[in-house]
Order: structure tokens, then C-alpha cells, then sequence
């Protein structure tokens, strides 16, 4: 009786949902959520940005960005549910649904402006800020989708 306690107590506790670091997982459902932020203006390149999307239902991060040049360069990879949601989380925790263009009184005329949009089936919201530190909530959205991005695979090593 002991043996099989035991052997139903394993199963038990090792046969949940099992996600991959290469993302989805069989209950993630991407659902149309995306997100992005484009950053305009920056030291180092004319445009630079991040992207939360999904291939079917396998959760995406991308990271790009374009020189003065007019040449891109690109990182993509699949990321874990795990991780896509939670940056996902902070995203509605940011309250994404209500915001509009900011007003950032500490911005200077040369700073970055920064451009997001965020969607899901239900709704897509465009709005941009300016400035080197964002406002809050404003910096809430942005770190979410930085936080994704640093789940991207260290260059090199794709």
C-alpha cells in the first residue's frame, strides 16, 4: 500500500503542464496579445525597439534595431510562457488600456520619444512618451517589455 502511495505521490507531482525555455507550453494561448515599443532619437541608433508577439501560440520576444544607415539588425527567439506572462502581468499592471501620449515635464526637446502599442483581441492601444526616464506608469510598460527581452539568448549564442 506504501509502494503505490508513494508511486501515485511521483506522478502526482511531476506530471503537471511542463513548460520548455523554448516557449509555449500546452496551455499558453497567445490570444492576439502583442506588444511593442520603438524608441526614436537614442544616442546610438536612429530607431531601436522591442516586440512581444507570437507564432500561433508560441510566445516570441525580438529586439531590433536601425542605424542612421538605414541597416537593421535583428534578435528573435521563442521564450517560456512563464516569462511571456509575466511580462504580460506587468503590462496590464501598467494599466495599458487607459493610456494616452504623456506628459513628461522632465523630458528635453532632444530626448528619445518613445512609441508603444499594445493589443489583444479585444483592444490595441497606440501612445508615445518622451524623455531619458520615463513617468510612471509609463515606466511600468516599458520595463515589462524590456523584461522580455532580456530573455532573448546573450548574442552569440543563438
Amino acid at each position: 500500500m506504501r509502494i503505490a502511495l508513494v508511486g501515485v505521490l511521483m506522478v502526482t507531482a511531476c506530471g503537471g503542464t511542463q513548460r520548455h525555455a523554448g516557449g509555449g507550453g500546452a496551455d499558453f494561448k497567445c490570444g492576439g496579445r502583442r506588444a511593442e515599443y520603438m524608441e526614436s532619437g537614442s544616442i546610438m541608433y536612429a530607431e531601436q525597439g522591442v516586440r512581444m508577439k507570437c507564432e500561433g501560440d508560441v510566445p516570441m520576444v525580438e529586439e531590433y534595431y536601425d542605424s542612421d544607415d538605414g541597416k537593421e539588425k535583428k534578435r528573435s527567439a521563442k521564450i517560456g510562457a512563464g516569462a511571456w506572462n509575466k511580462s504580460w502581468e506587468d503590462l496590464e499592471n501598467g494599466g495599458w488600456r487607459r493610456l494616452t501620449d504623456c506628459s513628461n515635464p522632465e523630458a528635453g526637446d532632444k530626448d528619445p520619444i518613445f512609441t508603444f502599442e499594445i493589443a489583444d483581441e479585444d483592444k490595441t492601444v497606440t501612445f508615445r512618451c518622451q524623455g531619458k526616464q520615463l513617468p510612471f506608469p509609463f515606466d511600468t510598460v516599458l520595463n515589462a517589455l524590456d523584461n522580455a527581452k532580456g530573455e532573448l539568448p546573450a548574442e552569440g549564442g543563438e
